[in-house]
């Protein structure tokens, strides 16, 4: 996944990305794993809320207008048309790096 918006938020999980930035960080790499979950929400304006208020555009987001807010709600609903669960929420899928690291004490 690629993402204009947010490129080393979702750029960090790919491939080896985040454990090279561990690595150059003096981290020793403990751990890493893929997790495969889903995201549940209840209804729109859930999934709204945790895409826009909580999450990585957030920032961006309170600086939009009513209108901006309006139009980018209603086509954000539109591209997660696909996980509708047909009573008006969404499970959408969604992957977790999880990656510990260790600095040596020197």
């Amino acid at each position: 996944m690629h993402s204009e918006v947010c490129p080393l938020f979702f750029g960090l999980g790919q491939g080896d990305a985040l454990a090279r930035r561990c690595a150059a960080a003096g981290l020793e790499l403990r751990l890493q794993r893929r997790r495969s979950d889903s995201l549940d929400y209840a209804d729109a304006d859930a999934a709204c809320a945790a895409a826009f208020a909580g999450g990585p555009v957030a920032q961006a987001w309170s600086r939009f207008d009513a209108e901006a807010r309006a139009r980018t709600q209603r086509r954000y609903l539109d591209a997660i048309a696909l996980w509708g669960d047909g009573r008006g929420g969404y499970k959408m899928p969604a992957e977790y790096l999880i990656v510990v690291g260790h600095r040596s004490a020197e």
